[in-house]
C-alpha cells in the first residue's frame, strides 16, 4: 500500500503492508478500532491496547497485531507528543492523545 490519507486533527494515517512490517517512529502512533485506545508506536515500556489487539514491545522491538484490519498508523504532529500517557478513551478519538485528561 502506499499513500496517506486524513486521520482527524491527529495527523495523517498512514498506509502499510503488515506483511512488510508496521510503521514506527518518534511521531508515529497506533490506533485500534476495536477498543479505541492510542498507542506509541516506540513507547517507554511494553505497551497494549486494551483488547491486546495491538501489543507494543519495545524491549524485544516488535510489535504484535492479532487482527490488522481493526488497526491504523497514524503520523502525529510534533505538539501532540507528549510521553505522559499513550491511552485515551472514545470521547478523545480524533483528537491528540494528551488534548484531555486520561481516564
Amino acid at each position: 500500500m502506499t499513500g496517506i490519507s486524513s486521520h482527524g486533527d491527529s495527523g495523517a494515517t498512514l498506509a502499510f503492508d503488515p506483511a512488510q512490517g508496521y510503521p514506527a517512529g518518534r511521531h508515529v502512533r497506533y490506533e485500534c478500532l476495536i477498543c479505541g485506545v492510542n498507542l506509541a508506536s516506540i513507547p517507554a515500556h511494553a505497551e497494549s491496547c486494551r483488547c491486546e489487539n495491538i501489543v507494543v514491545d519495545v524491549d524485544a522491538g516488535r510489535i504484535s497485531v492479532k487482527v490488522p484490519a481493526q488497526m491504523t498508523a497514524y503520523e502525529t504532529p510534533s505538539s501532540c507528543m507528549h510521553p505522559a500517557t499513550t491511552r485515551t478513551s472514545p470521547a478523545t478519538q480524533g483528537r491528540c492523545p494528551e488534548a484531555s485528561p486520561s481516564p
